[in-house]
């Protein structure tokens, strides 16, 4: 069975409204699990906050008060993926997770490298005791580093890899992991970050697997970063069936005073219905079914509200976006969409 997984630099997530509407739109955004990096969160004993903003399943994070942009996430959204454990390797740049897929288990290595390189590299070699064991693995996020002189453009002629570049290749060869969208795409550039005027851009962001080999890999700009949005669809076999979850309540409804006078009008109706049931057991068990049916339909009709005004902004997005990856001058209009979203 398959799972998607998301990469993505956020630009920091600290305000309310930023990570608001980030947590927002990668709620609709179809993964089943995403890997944040530059939440710009400083080092916290509990982050029981950050935890309660994501409620569609558990969420790791890590900050620290070493730059105010460090900070990384993991984030899941498919019950299929249950955490079992999960270690800080470096503050705010590297987060581990010990997971269980449909009963097979695997690891996540969630990265932000720094962009001083000697720190970079430093962080790249914490990383190597990590990846050792014989689990499938997935490695995923912003490195902050290209592969190969291929991997950027507009750095000039003198430009040559650094310590770091041979750091990551090392990685990738001594434990044998792949490089998921140069395999499914070995032809395309796939630059993940381009230059606000658009006369740079790197391939910095990546996601590699071992033993979970990729069955798609594909790119989507993201409103929120000079980052794009980097998903791949990973293979990972399992012998266990598992069915649709529990029902949740989204408790975000019930901050919408119209909802709950709708709600409240409704229960008092379905309270004159008791004497036509034997028990109040009975009773209750209809007005449970009937409250999760009331939610499930306002919850779509509000979702559906709000993506029709998100839909429209991210098409033209993507449109640009894909315009300006053929060599086409689209800065100004995408700068135009990003301001929109009012951040």
């Amino acid at each position: 069975m398959a799972f998607n997984i998301t990469t993505i630099n956020v630009r920091s997530i600290k305000t309310e409204i930023r990570a608001q509407s980030v947590l927002s739109f990668l709620e609709r955004f179809n993964s089943d699990v995403f890997l944040l990096q530059e939440c710009g969160l400083p080092f916290l004993s509990s982050y029981r906050k950050w935890e309660d903003k994501w409620q569609h399943g558990p969420s790791i994070w890590s900050g620290s008060n070493f730059n105010k942009n460090d900070g990384v996430a993991i984030l899941i959204k498919t019950p299929h993926v249950v955490v079992r454990g999960s270690t800080v390797v470096v503050g705010g740049r590297a987060l581990l997770a010990n997971c269980t897929f449909m009963g097979r288990d695997f690891n996540m290595l969630n990265v932000y490298g720094f962009n001083d390189k000697h720190d970079r590299c430093a962080l790249l070699e914490d990383l190597q005791s990590h990846m050792l064991g014989r689990d499938p693995l997935v490695v995923g996020g912003d490195f902050n580093c290209v592969l190969n002189r291929a991997d950027r453009r507009g750095a000039g002629e003198d430009f040559k890899v650094d310590r770091s570049s041979v750091l990551l290749q090392g990685l990738c060869r001594d434990f044998k992991l792949t490089d998921c969208f140069k395999t499914l795409h070995p032809r395309e550039e796939g630059f993940t970050w381009t230059s606000g005027d658009g006369t740079r851009a790197s391939r910095i962001d990546y996601l590699f697997t071992r033993d979970c080999p990729p069955t798609d890999a594909r790119i989507t700009p993201a409103f929120f970063s000079d980052h794009v949005m980097l998903t791949c669809t990973l293979s990972l076999t399992s012998g266990v069936t598992v069915g649709r979850g529990p029902w949740k309540l989204n408790c975000s409804l019930l901050e919408d005073d119209r909802v709950v006078s709708q709600y409240r009008e409704q229960f008092s109706q379905w309270q004159t219905l008791q004497d036509f049931f034997d028990t109040r057991a009975q009773w209750w068990e209809m007005v449970k079914g009937r409250t999760r049916t009331f939610f499930r339909e306002i919850g779509k009709k509000k979702s559906k509200e709000k993506d029709r005004r998100m839909v429209g902004l991210q098409k033209r997005l993507e449109r640009y976006f894909n315009l300006g990856q053929q060599g086409l001058d689209f800065n100004y209009e995408i700068k135009e969409v990003k301001r929109k979203w009012h951040f």
